[in-house]
């Protein structure tokens, strides 16, 4: 009675402990068999929408490929626009939230004459604008380098990053990058600050590129409220002046972060548990 008594209260424990805190990762690879079909992303998938994204009433910044694995197509003249996913994080009442970006590219010239942020995650106040700044983490161009690439975050680190380490050799001819992985992890510390990490890792080799780390960064949003994840395209002259010819997202991947009532229903749980396992034992020591 008591072994069986015990395994019960594990099993729950167990189910209760997942349903509560568990940050499950959402893989995003934009096929049809997720519902996902060709044109704008926005509104996309289906009856279920949940992508949002800026433009005018055409929102051709994000163009869905459903077909040969899915990918969206980031317009490579476009300035400021931003795609954002539905659910949102709450930073105060989790651990670390992370955002992982598969994309490829193809650049259009060897070198660029200023440094740019052509395309990055972000993390922002609304689904489709207010992308904050310092949770930001952007791939772009070097200046006068050839095959020349930077990764910067946070307002203002960053790292060089080569051709050669993004499979990139215009001397050969090969300006198509391997595939790449942008990863964004933030925590929240107070309400108005936030500790991160940005790192670029090349999917084909299977080897790390560049890794940003900064704390205490001040955040400009309020922590305590909701801020949607998704991907940037920058600023200004930003993208079309890093010179690629194309540039497409291949999979997104998010944490799913509970909301804070997610953690009093747990207690709740934990607590109407304790009260069963108290009277039943109470009950088998008659």
């Amino acid at each position: 009675m008591n072994r069986s008594l015990n395994s019960l209260t594990a099993s729950l424990l167990a189910v209760l402990l997942v349903a509560g805190y568990a940050r499950a990762a959402t893989v995003i690879d934009f096929t049809s068999a997720e519902g996902y079909t060709n044109g704008v992303l926005n509104n996309q998938p289906g009856a279920s929408p949940v992508w949002k994204t800026t433009g005018t009433s055409s929102f051709t910044g994000f163009q869905v490929d459903a077909s040969n694995g899915g990918s969206v197509a980031l317009d490579t003249t476009a300035s400021s626009k931003l795609a954002g996913y539905a659910t949102p994080v709450y930073f105060m009442s989790s651990g670390p939230v992370t955002m992982t970006m598969d994309f490829q590219f193809t650049q259009a010239t060897a070198s660029v004459g200023s440094a740019t942020n052509a395309f990055g995650l972000v993390f922002a106040s609304s689904q489709n604008a207010g992308g904050s700044a310092t949770g930001l983490a952007w791939i772009g161009r070097s200046a006068n380098t050839t095959d020349g690439y930077r990764l910067t975050a946070f307002g203002s680190s960053s790292a060089l990053v080569t051709g050669t380490q993004l499979g990139l050799n215009s001397a050969s001819s090969d300006n198509l990058s391997d595939v790449i992985r942008l990863t964004l992890t933030l925590t929240a510390v107070t309400s108005t600050s936030w500790n991160g990490t940005a790192t670029l890792y090349n999917v084909t080799t299977g080897t790390q590129i560049a890794n940003l780390v900064k704390n205490g960064i001040t955040s400009a949003a309020d922590l305590n409220n909701a801020m949607y994840g998704g991907f940037q395209i920058g600023s200004g002259t930003q993208m079309s002046s890093s010179n690629l010819a194309n540039a497409s997202v291949l999979s997104y991947t998010t944490t799913a972060v509970p909301e804070p009532g997610t953690y009093a229903l747990l207690g709740l749980g934990l607590g109407g548990m304790a009260f069963v396992i108290r009277r039943r034992k109470a009950l088998s020591s008659r």
